[in-house]
């Protein structure tokens, strides 16, 4: 039994038009475009960050996936033509799992930011975390009461990407995790409401 109701509607306001990363200057935002709101991977609402730092662009862009979602990044990956790309999880402790990938002209970092728990990538880290950081007594009263869902599926998917003009693959992976740290911190801790 699911006692939140099955419409689950986000506003757009719900991803934050500035977001600061340490180090980099946001030159523009913008939502992304509705044809690019994927309704069949359940993508309520997504955003588009770019910034700059000594003449590198970085462009990030976030999407909120609602509770029905698996939040299988490796998912959402092959889904937007990386897919057969050679990618690497990697972990930090204390923070979670991101993914790092290259298609030749550009580095990639994704990873999925969790309302409670660390990041992860894999479906299996996704509900391993889900299991761990939800299934809390302290949880049970704002499920009865209808106001979370037992098990958050929420996901807050970010996509980072530099081109690899000026960097090797490693190199330009270290300037991405640099700024997925800045990044992660920040929607961690305002991770959007569940309704």
């Amino acid at each position: 039994m699911n006692p939140v109701s099955e419409k689950y509607t986000v506003s757009p306001s719900v991803l934050a038009s500035e977001v600061q990363i340490a180090g980099w200057e946001l030159q523009k935002t913008a939502l992304l475009p509705q044809q690019e709101i994927d309704q069949e991977l359940n993508m309520a609402v997504g955003r588009l960050y770019q910034y700059t730092q000594d003449n590198q662009i970085l462009d990030v862009e976030l999407r909120y996936f609602y509770p029905e979602t698996s939040a299988n990044v490796q998912a959402y990956i092959k889904r937007y033509s990386l897919g057969s790309r050679t990618k690497e999880i990697r972990e930090l402790p204390g923070m979670g799992y991101y993914t790092v990938l290259t298609d030749g002209k550009r580095a990639f970092l994704s990873s999925c930011i969790n309302p409670r728990g660390g990041s992860t990538v894999t479906m299996k880290q996704f509900f391993q975390n889900r299991y761990a950081h939800d299934l809390q007594l302290s949880r049970l009263g704002p499920w009865l009461l209808s106001r979370e869902e037992i098990l958050d599926r929420r996901c807050l998917w970010a996509h980072l990407s530099i081109p690899l003009e000026n960097y090797s693959p490693e190199a330009a992976y270290q300037v991405l995790e640099n700024a997925w740290f800045s990044l992660y911190e920040q929607w961690q801790e305002q991770f959007p409401p569940t309704m």
